[in-house]
């Protein structure tokens, strides 16, 4: 409807009503004026002559009910006031020709609640800054698995180093020899064995020390003529060691791995830990491939598998006839497990550092609590917050002192259920502050997994043949630290 149609039909409103009746409507040849006077004013709504004259006028009565919501006194500077909200109000009740069946209240609820866009807007720029945190963290997190990495190839490197029998002195080597005629008997000293199951201990001196210290009496050079170049003062470069992939792969392969992200207070109690696990299948023979895998795994209901495998423990696709991809890793299962229970983790190590004066007695202590799993090539790496060297007093395995990152690893190989506890005891000097020991961090690996899956058998789809297959089975700690 037009603009100059509505102001002539009130034009002709005013000449249809009369003062002396007391009507709420009048008509037209073929409109209907339904009205209500209102102080100095009329409130009037126009309808078709067929409408419902019973909810015209209680249409009429709810728009009479809102108008004093928003206008003190019902006059004209009052309307011209707040027109924008009157308009917006009489839309929720009329739309499109037809009365919305609302309340005052529920209008009321209407009207105030934000905009549309409004709530599109800020939720795109919730999940905006959403996003950037998590790049933020991923990017993180990429940077602490590199240090990681970057600390287990120095930590092989070292390995290999101590393989190889070759001993460095920390003194450097004198290029100007000077002959020292009056040069003071140097004392004898005693040679230290480290024993992996009783510490550290004093041993009697080598043929060959006692022969040195014969010649150096007679020569009367000093003590650093003699001495094997250190490997501060010639660096080594560490080689980039290369994976080496041990596993004899059949034509069909499955992998089942676990990752471990888990870190507990040095007091007790833990921060957060979660095990997120997956296992995928790799086939290079056409023949074999359309599959199904029996597997079992523990009846724990925290282990959050699939409905259908929980209860089944089989693997299959949803259309046991489509073909696996050949020489594609794809992946059929994934499960995750949290807790914050300290008796689920699968080590629990606990390190307690007691500072007096500058000197510091640290006690490192490993616990299996998970007695089915066998840990291998464990290594927990302990901050040393000097430049003292520290100095072990008892320990079970090995240990190695990184001068350059400060840190003292404790090396376990094996960690089972015969050897589910072990201790570490060193002293160092020159310490601030017992909370610059932390975090401590552990690596290890496990060929059994924490939800102990197992795979069992693997057979063709139709005939149920059997298939013979190899698999990979093995944890890895992505975070495991004592903080």
């Amino acid at each position: 409807m037009s603009r100059s149609k509505v102001e002539g039909l009130l034009a002709s409103f005013t000449r249809l009503i009369d003062e002396g009746q007391e009507h709420t409507f009048v008509e037209s040849d073929d409109l209907r004026f339904v009205y209500q006077p209102m102080e100095s004013l009329y409130l009037v709504m126009l309808t078709t002559k067929t409408s419902n004259i019973l909810l015209d006028l209680e249409t009429l009565h709810l728009f009479a009910r809102i108008v004093p919501e928003y206008c003190k006194t019902v006059n004209e500077e009052q309307v011209k006031k707040n027109a924008f909200e009157l308009i917006f109000a009489f839309d929720e009740i009329v739309n499109m020709g037809y009365r919305e069946s609302l309340s005052v209240s529920q209008l009321k609820t209407i009207i105030e609640m934000d905009s549309h866009d409004e709530r599109v807007q800020e939720a795109l720029a919730r999940m905006k800054e959403r996003e950037a945190r998590e790049a933020a963290k991923l990017k993180a997190k990429q940077l602490e698995m590199q240090r990681r990495e970057q600390k287990r190839a120095s930590f092989a490197t070292g390995m290999g180093g101590m393989k190889s029998g070759m001993e460095y002195s920390s003194m450097p080597v004198e290029t100007n020899y000077v002959r020292q005629y009056e040069q003071p008997k140097p004392k004898e000293p005693s040679t230290i064995i480290a024993n992996p199951s009783r510490g550290m201990k004093l041993g009697r001196k080598e043929k060959g020390a006692e022969l040195m210290d014969i010649v150096k009496k007679e020569t009367g050079f000093s003590e650093s003529v003699f001495t094997s170049p250190s490997s501060e003062s010639y660096p080594i470069e560490s080689a980039s060691i290369a994976p080496i992939d041990s596993i004899q792969k059949d034509s069909v392969h499955i992998t089942a791995e676990e990752r471990i992200e888990m870190a507990v207070s040095r007091d007790g109690g833990i921060h957060h830990f979660e095990v997120k696990g997956e296992l995928s299948i790799l086939v290079s023979d056409n023949d074999k491939t359309c599959l199904k895998i029996q597997c079992s795994h523990s009846d724990d209901k925290n282990y959050q598998f699939k409905k259908s495998f929980a209860n089944e423990k089989v693997l299959v696709l949803r259309d046991p006839n489509r073909p696996l991809p050949l020489n594609q890793s794809l992946g059929l299962l994934k499960w995750r497990f949290t807790s914050q229970d300290e008796d689920q983790i699968p080590l629990s190590i606990t390190c307690w550092p007691t500072c007096d004066k500058g000197h510091a007695d640290v006690n490192v202590e490993y616990e299996l609590l998970r007695n089915d799993l066998i840990l291998t090539d464990v290594m927990i790496q302990i901050h040393i917050p000097s430049n003292q060297q520290p100095i072990v007093q008892e320990i079970v395995g090995e240990h190695r002192y990184d001068r350059l990152n400060r840190t003292l690893s404790w090396i376990i190989p094996v960690i089972d259920k015969n050897t589910s506890n072990g201790i570490l005891e060193f002293s160092v000097d020159d310490i601030s502050s017992s909370n610059d020991f932390f975090p401590v961090d552990a690596y290890f690996k496990s060929e059994t997994l924490m939800s102990n899956l197992e795979i069992i058998s693997v057979a063709q789809v139709n005939s149920g043949e059997p298939i013979t297959f190899s698999k990979q089975i093995q944890i890895i700690p992505d975070e495991y630290s004592i903080q």
